[in-house]
């Protein structure tokens, strides 16, 4: 159902706990600068999807 998305999404998320370089470049990207699509990112990092 649409509307449990979101608590599906936290149930089953899998925690970052050792981050990698380009991992924490768009997490600092999407902190800093707001919600992103994925062609956005790639142009503001230069990283591939």
């Amino acid at each position: 159902m649409p509307e449990n998305m979101e608590l599906f999404a936290a149930l089953y998320r899998k925690p970052l706990t050792r981050p990698t370089p380009e991992q924490e470049q768009i997490l600092h990207l999407i902190e800093t600068a707001g919600p992103f699509n994925i062609q956005q990112m790639k142009e503001e990092t230069g990283l591939l999807a």
